[in-house]
């Protein structure tokens, strides 16, 4: 029974490890689109004032 136990400790650790990696992986994914709009607004403001 205590062999199970720990497997089950073991296993639900490994859910949450997934998890918090799934999260990381997501994250990861939209950092780049995220960059790119905030260089884009940048670009767009150094437009305007250039424009002035």
């Amino acid at each position: 029974k205590e062999g199970w136990q720990g497997t089950n400790l073991k296993l639900e650790s490994y859910k949450e490890e997934f998890k918090g990696n799934q999260m990381k992986i997501k994250v990861n994914e939209q950092l780049p689109y995220f960059v790119s709009n905030i260089v884009d607004v940048g670009y767009y403001w150094l437009f305007c004032i250039s424009v002035e």
